[in-house]
């Protein structure tokens, strides 16, 4: 898995995933609390969510959520795949701990455009 986490200076967050759900494409992108995301990588998040799954270790760990930090909605779209191909992600410590309502858009079909940094 190639997985790059890249901090930034600003205070933005936007992520980009694209793996595998069931041997099928899928992609994730988020800017701005703004998040595209194919339908099948999303029914396949919120059983995560649904079956209680948690991010982390013994000793630091997390609910998986669709809702609340950029950083937590990342691991709860990673995990849900069955096969990371790439990710990248740029936040800050301040941006990550935004909690405002995400605006989700879910794609048929095709991958959503990419994030225009």
């Amino acid at each position: 898995m190639d997985a790059r986490i890249i901090v930034s200076a600003v205070d933005e967050e936007r992520f980009d995933l694209v793996g595998t759900v069931d041997g099928s494409p899928v992609r994730a992108t988020c800017s701005n609390r703004e998040v595209f995301c194919t339908r099948l990588l999303w029914e396949r998040a919120e059983k995560v969510v649904a079956n209680g799954e948690v991010l982390g270790t013994e000793d630091i760990s997390a609910p998986t959520s669709l809702t609340g930090s950029c950083l937590v909605l990342f691991l709860t779209l990673v995990r849900a795949c069955d096969r990371v191909d790439r990710t990248e992600m740029v936040t800050t410590r301040e941006g990550s701990k935004r909690t405002d309502p995400y605006s989700v858009s879910l794609v048929e079909n095709r991958q959503p455009e990419p994030s225009r940094s």
